[in-house]
This record gives C-alpha cells, structure tokens and sequence, in this order.
C-alpha cells in the first residue's frame, strides 16, 4: 500500500501527513492540490490496491466495502487533532 501512494506520489502530487495500515481499513490524513482531485486519487489508490491484492492471493470479488469518507480539514487545530486520532 506504501508502495502504492509513493508511486502515485510521482503522477499526482499530494502532501501525506499521516497514515496508518490496518487489517481491515486505512486512515490517511492528504492534502491534495489544484492538480489532484482527492475522489480520483482514492480511485487509483483503490483500484491499484485491489489489483496487487487480487493477483497475489488470487483473489475474485468484492474488495472494499463503502466508498472513501473524506472530511475537510479546515483548522490547524482540527488538523493536529486528526493526525493525533490517526498516529
């Protein structure tokens, strides 16, 4: 997944303050940009996410359950206060 968002990094610039890789989920504090829409980013992130995962267990099906939650980060305060929650 690291591997992933490093890549994707390259193509489609955003700012990855925190993150943390759960057995079952993600949380991921981003900044995205002008160039960078977040809805297309997690669509990539997703979809080649779900492909690694596919051809290394031989995996067929549905793969994540809900769309991505997003809430806007607008407050220094509120951003501290996530990347505290996240970490």
């Amino acid at each position: 997944y690291l591997d992933i968002l490093k890549k994707l990094k390259k193509d489609q610039p955003f700012l990855l303050y925190h993150y943390i890789l759960m057995n079952n989920h993600v949380h991921l504090l981003i900044e995205t940009n002008q160039k960078t829409e977040l809805s297309k980013l997690m669509k990539r992130i997703n979809l080649l996410y779900y492909n690694h995962y596919k051809r290394k267990y031989n995996y067929a099906g549905h793969f994540w359950q809900d769309r991505f939650k997003s809430i806007l980060v607008s407050k220094d305060e509120y951003l501290l206060a996530c990347g505290l929650y996240i970490e």
